[in-house]
């Protein structure tokens, strides 16, 4: 018979980043610990904001996953390449619920990965969601993925947007708009006034039949509503039309 195992300390941490350097090696937020005078080594709780930058593959999260507990609010991932198992991992890894999902230049698998993204359980959720200039998937394929899953989200925001960004299939954007919760707000950054000028006439010409101008709105109305901007703070307001 066993005697009882000695309970292991858990450093809590609100803030928690890992990155690959380009040796490929993990540079980890507590390579100074365990202390010099302790014989344990403590169990780190990413208690708020948990990133990840520069990921490849999976075979580092065997290390992490092994001294770190996540239940973080916020997840980002910066200049990765996610599959669906790394994905996978992360998500079964997560022991509360997640309010805020940010992937900014990273590269999928496939177009699949939004829909596997949207649906685990532990992005049902989501409050807020912010990629940068989506391409694999679309943003259409984000669209269609959370109305899907039925994700209902306060805010959608897109940076470092091209032009390109709105070819974005009719139906499954007003089906993914009208599904989302009172007061919420599309934000779409792209990088100069002239772009901004530029997707207002395609984004009329699109979907005039649905949407009116309505700069007057604010962060504070309950209405939902789509903004272009740039870094100027030019910026063109739309919310649904009453009729």
């Amino acid at each position: 018979m066993t005697g009882l195992q000695p309970i292991q300390q858990v450093e809590s941490l609100e803030e928690v980043e890992f990155e690959i350097d380009a040796e490929n090696n993990l540079q980890e937020p507590n390579s100074d610990y365990p202390p010099e005078n302790s014989d344990e080594t403590p169990l780190f709780l990413a208690s708020d904001v948990l990133e990840f930058h520069k990921f490849t593959s999976n075979d580092k999260l065997d290390v992490i996953l092994v001294d770190y507990l996540f239940e973080p609010t916020t997840l980002s991932f910066f200049d990765c390449v996610l599959d669906e198992t790394f994905i996978q991992r992360i998500s079964n890894a997560l022991h509360t619920p997640l309010e805020t999902l940010v992937i900014y230049r990273c590269t999928f698998a496939s177009e699949n990965s939004a829909s596997m993204v949207c649906s685990a359980p532990a992005f049902k959720g989501l409050e807020n969601f912010a990629v940068a200039n989506p391409t694999l998937p679309s943003l259409n394929n984000w669209f269609d993925a959370f109305a899907e899953a039925g994700v209902s989200l306060k805010r959608f925001h897109v940076d470092d947007a091209v032009l390109s960004v709105l070819e974005i299939d009719k139906d499954i954007f007003l089906k993914f708009f009208k599904a989302q919760c009172e007061g919420f707000i599309l934000r779409v950054e792209l990088q100069n006034e002239t772009d901004v000028h530029i997707m207002k006439e395609r984004f009329e010409a699109k979907f005039g039949d649905h949407f009116e101008r309505n700069d007057t709105v604010n962060k504070q109305s309950p209405e939902k509503y789509v903004r272009f901007k740039c870094d100027s703070s030019l910026k063109v307001t739309y919310t649904l039309r009453n009729d």
